[in-house]
């Protein structure tokens, strides 16, 4: 499961396990993969499209990648594997909310510090320290190194 908080609340964005259905395309993302696994070639986020779902214990996914070479990804539905397949869409909609928030996160920081320095400045002029601007050094001919 994929996850991030937006506004105080937890967004999470669920596999689709034993959900799949032909037709609907997949993306493979957030998994390390071994280099014996046949899925290990793909760069991350691969999509994929479902081409025939065998249901059961012994179930699987017949995929089709963006060369039009079909990999079974066997599955369990319990297993590890299944947890690393979205939606594509909803994976395209949760990653656009995910950098929107993070986006939102460095203004918000970055305003936050920007404060935090307008304070440290009132804090130093108090004590008596002088400020110099970089226009005022170059006028008297003055480098900081």
């Amino acid at each position: 499961m994929l996850e991030f908080w937006k506004d105080g609340m937890k967004q999470e964005l669920k596999a689709i396990s034993s959900n799949g259905k032909v037709g609907q395309v997949v993306v493979l993302t957030h998994v390390v993969l071994s280099e014996e696994n046949i899925f290990y070639k793909y760069p991350q986020p691969a999509l994929f499209t479902i081409k025939e779902k065998i249901e059961g214990k012994d179930g699987f996914y017949m995929l089709l990648d963006s060369k039009n070479e079909l990999i079974k990804w066997h599955e369990d539905f319990y297993g590890a594997y299944s947890y690393y397949l979205y939606d594509a869409q909803e994976w395209a909609l949760f990653v656009k909310d995910e950098q929107e928030q993070k986006r939102k996160d460095f203004i918000c920081k970055c305003s936050d510090l920007e404060k935090s320095i307008e304070l440290l400045k009132s804090i130093l002029i108090a004590q008596g320290v002088k400020l110099v601007t970089q226009e005022q050094l170059d006028a008297i001919g003055l480098k900081l190194y």
